[in-house]
């Protein structure tokens, strides 16, 4: 994650008015337990919500956040995620043979079932 400059002490606001700026999760603001978690362990990889402790409460900055949320977006390039491109005739061959699998195990199924009659 980036650094960003200092921030003045204008651009602060508390942990209860930037959980305002962050989408809803059903229907619910994040808490504010959330992004102290966000502050203190980060996520998986590794990014964490800067912050500062003033007295006894927790304060970030509109940037801050805003850092936080793209360090914390996947690559999602598909070389990264492990996704296979498949041409459209690997598909095709891939889902015929998909569907004869099926086809087996159905009638296999059917007889099994005929046996124990």
């Amino acid at each position: 994650m980036s650094e960003s400059p200092e921030p003045s002490i204008d651009d602060l606001v508390s942990f209860n008015v930037a959980r305002g700026w962050l989408p809803r999760s059903h229907g619910r603001k994040i808490s504010v337990e959330t992004l102290y978690r966000w502050c203190h362990q980060g996520l998986q990889n590794a990014a964490r919500l800067q912050a500062v402790k003033v007295g006894g409460r927790w304060f970030t900055t509109r940037q801050w956040v805003h850092d936080f949320i793209r360090a914390g977006q996947p690559d999602l390039t598909a070389e990264k995620v492990g996704i296979p491109i498949r041409t459209r005739l690997q598909r095709d061959r891939a889902a015929a043979w998909a569907e004869g699998e099926l086809r087996s195990l159905w009638s296999e199924l059917g007889r099994s079932k005929k046996a124990q009659r």
